[in-house]
């Protein structure tokens, strides 16, 4: 789902009532271009890049650090 997107833009072309705002988009197909997953690397930065070939490399960072630990069960 993709959640920035032109809203007005797209309510515009669809034809939408006044009352009716978009809010994500779903893309649905297969993309023609080579897309690899790369982990985040030591600068943090999550921008975009493609090779000489063409490859769009997409960074991601890890789920240890993204998701919150369960403080819950730990003593102290």
């Amino acid at each position: 789902m993709i959640g920035n997107f032109d809203r007005a833009a797209l309510a515009a072309e669809r034809r939408y009532p006044e009352h009716l705002v978009p809010q994500l988009v779903i893309a649905l197909g297969k993309p023609v271009e080579t897309i690899v997953l790369t982990e985040v690397g030591p600068d943090g930065s999550t921008a975009y890049w493609r090779d000489d070939q063409d490859v769009h490399y997409v960074p991601k960072r890890r789920l240890e650090d993204v998701v919150v630990p369960d403080f819950r069960h730990r003593g102290g």
